[in-house]
């Protein structure tokens, strides 16, 4: 009887070794080989989405720079048209007026050919020798965009516009000719290297991403420019080669990470000589792979506990009638003289023909419903996956058209009010007040009775980009209604500030040519918010009626409240 169950037993451990040896041949195989295909999968997508970024900011920082000194090279080329004469005032009012224009021009003067500023905005330097200073002798034979570089002269006289943070410039510089075409001098403008950078990463970088994504900008000998908390305690590694698409890399105590290096191309060979790195740490790059890594071990085991358990189970029923014959075969061995025999319906070869058979009708039935089912979920996951983009396509179009004005591209009055809210909630908490002005155009009926109302949407397409452009990055403009609109300038330090910004704007719109009309007038209220206004909506209600007494007063003026 021993003998007998030891003999079963090892029938059994035969048959769960061999299914066993299948399972474990079939995870380490097929498994592996999807996890390396999938894996080289995600690292080249996610490589060459690094490498998109990268090429992006490169293009944009390229263009950023290559405007700046076509600007400045045009700015020169327009001097020769003011005046013959260098020290004409007038020269001085133009530089003055294109510094103000927008806030990337920390300074700009002109040199003349002895090396002494004979221009300079604000008065700043006014009468110092510059002749040493690399872009003005570079200035003398042309256009010239210069390094990144702390401020030396400047640094006394400018305010420092980021705290912990020393001045950074980037020079431009272009030659100013007479109408012979003889060289005057050197004009020369300081650009703020931090404008300049981040309006390049602010465009780049997804605001909402939480992919802890870093973008950096490196000179030729692999010092960080920016940003510049890593100046100086970050390195780019050694022996990278721009030429590769992405690689991974380790960066001194800092760990690996997945990174691209584009070098900064330069049309106009401005000579910059400065690369885009950008890096993901490998861990976060590589979550993927480890998840699906997780996954199929899981899979795995469940799917080798319940074929064990399936193969123990046929391994007993295949025992059944062996044992029935092997007791049988004892009976018979030990000569007893009642021998009972099993059925032969049940315990002879029809029995195992049948067993065959059952066994072979359950496997290919669960064969069957496993591949229908593996088919039905890739059909749901594929919907699912569908309805998931179109949803999200949905959603940012409504977005957009819930914060947009479609005219003239500016923030619609939903949005406006929105931004205001936050404004307020920041008065209350911080004390910091803001400015509201209320700007209508004056006459636009007639504009619309006279030209009609193609050219009135045009009128209010251009003074849409008007707007826009002669206010801060922090400041927002919105169409309010109709030909209204309405500026949050946020913050101000007080409402003689914001009365300024008004009165700039209405001399900027006075000067402007528009389509068909050629020029409009526009008139002006404006209210500043107070720490004690219930509402919110107090500051809009004051600037709104000080519109109206603009429009009393007789129009193109600015009316405080």
């Amino acid at each position: 009887m021993l003998f007998r169950l030891l003999r079963v037993r090892h029938f059994k451990t035969q048959l769960l070794t061999f299914f066993g040896g299948l399972i474990a041949f079939w995870l380490a195989v097929v498994g592996g080989y999807f996890v390396g295909e999938e894996a080289g999968a995600v690292v080249n997508n996610r490589g060459e989405a690094l490498y998109s970024t990268a090429v992006a900011a490169s293009q944009l920082l390229s263009v950023e720079v290559e405007e700046r000194s076509l600007e400045i090279d045009l700015l020169a080329r327009s001097l020769t048209l003011v005046s013959d004469r260098l020290a004409d005032p007038k020269v001085l009012q133009m530089l003055q007026l294109r510094k103000e224009a927008h806030n990337e021009y920390l300074w700009i003067g002109i040199g003349d050919l002895r090396g002494q500023v004979i221009h300079a905005t604000d008065g700043i330097l006014l009468g110092e020798k510059i002749s040493m200073r690399p872009w003005f002798k570079a200035g003398l034979a042309g256009a010239y965009a210069g390094d990144v570089h702390e401020a030396v002269l400047l640094a006394k006289h400018l305010p420092q516009q980021k705290p912990n943070q020393p001045l950074r410039f980037i020079d431009f510089a272009s030659p100013v000719y007479d109408r012979n075409g003889a060289v005057l001098g050197v004009l020369g403008a300081h650009a703020s290297w931090d404008w300049v950078s981040d309006a390049v990463v602010k465009k780049i970088r997804d605001p909402q991403s939480d992919q802890q994504l870093e973008i950096f900008i490196v000179n030729s000998k692999g010092d960080i420019l920016y940003p510049f908390e890593k100046v100086g305690a970050t390195r780019l590694p050694d022996g990278q080669r721009p030429a590769e698409r992405f690689e991974v890399s380790n960066w001194a105590s800092e760990g690996q990470y997945l990174m691209s290096v584009v070098p900064v191309k330069s049309a106009m060979q401005l000579k910059l000589d400065w690369k885009i790195v950008v890096r993901q740490p490998a861990a976060l790059a590589f979550e993927p792979v480890r998840q699906l890594r997780y996954k199929l071990i899981v899979l795995g085991l469940v799917a080798g506990l319940l074929m064990v358990m399936g193969a123990f189970y046929f391994a007993r029923k295949l025992c059944k009638p062996i044992e029935a014959l092997a007791e049988v075969a004892e009976q018979v061995l030990r000569r007893d003289r009642k021998v009972i025999f099993p059925d032969p319906r049940g315990a002879g070869s029809a029995e195992l023909a049948q067993l065959c058979s059952t066994f072979h009708t359950m496997t290919e039935s669960l064969l069957d419903r496993e591949q229908k089912l593996r088919e039905l979920n890739e059909s749901l996951e594929h919907q699912v996956d569908v309805r998931t983009n179109e949803l999200k396509l949905a959603n940012l179009k409504l977005a957009e058209l819930a914060t947009e004005d479609p005219l003239t591209g500016l923030a619609n009055r939903r949005y406006f009010e929105e931004r205001l809210s936050a404004a307020f909630q920041q008065m209350k908490r911080t004390s910091h007040p803001y400015g509201v002005l209320m700007v209508d155009v004056d006459f636009f009926k007639k504009v619309n009775d006279t030209f009609g109302h193609e050219a009135g949407d045009k009128v209010l397409q251009k003074l849409a980009v008007l707007l826009s452009e002669s206010l801060r990055n922090t400041d927002l403009v919105a169409r309010y209604g109709g030909e209204e609109f309405v500026v949050l300038l946020a913050p101000v330090t007080s409402e003689e500030q914001a009365f300024i910004v008004a009165d700039k704007i209405r001399e900027i719109v006075a000067k402007a040519e528009f389509p068909s009309v050629k020029s409009i007038t526009i008139s002006v209220g404006l209210a500043a918010a107070s720490i004690n206004d219930p509402t919110q909506d107090d500051a809009v209600r004051r600037a709104d009626g000080a519109l109206y007494k603009a429009k009393e007063k007789g129009r193109n003026c600015v009316i405080t409240a």
